[in-house]
């Protein structure tokens, strides 16, 4: 099973924000990286919902069929676990779903900031640059090192 984690960065001065999703294994080596700025923030939960999609869009991308799904913002985790949506953001939440049953197998599950570092560090790199990263074959170095 691969762990895909998923996590954004919010500048409210400038609003932006970027999307990090990380792919590794369970001994904590990472596969795959990929950061993504944009620039204008609806909702932090819609934010926080569109970064899940991404990072299921990502997964799909690199071929993954079995995986574990982690994000820190527990409302949204709760949101796509639950068969009823009242949200703002219900076309982010189906699209999520729509994705997770493209999968072999997909667990979905929250985690603690503290859980999702490398994914956190990567929202101080995306901040920096304004294009799409990726990273296939070797993580950046900053991320590797956590």
């Amino acid at each position: 099973m691969v762990k895909v984690h998923f996590d954004v960065g919010l500048r409210a001065a400038s609003n932006t924000s970027s999307t990090k999703v990380i792919a590794g294994e369970n001994s904590g080596m990472i596969l795959r990286a990929f950061v993504h700025t944009s620039c204008f923030v609806p909702l932090v939960f819609a934010v926080e919902a569109i970064a899940c999609v991404k990072a299921l869009q990502f997964a799909k991308d690199m071929g993954f069929q079995r995986l574990v799904l982690d994000g820190d913002s527990r409302m949204v985790i709760k949101w796509i676990s639950n068969r009823v949506d009242h949200s703002s953001v219900t076309a982010y939440i189906n699209d999520t779903r729509s994705l997770i049953s493209q999968f072999l197998v997909c667990k979905v599950k929250h985690t603690l900031r503290d859980g999702n570092r490398a994914a956190h560090q990567l929202a101080k790199e995306a901040f920096d640059r304004e294009e799409r990263l990726f990273w296939v074959e070797e993580a950046l170095a900053k991320v590797s090192e956590i």
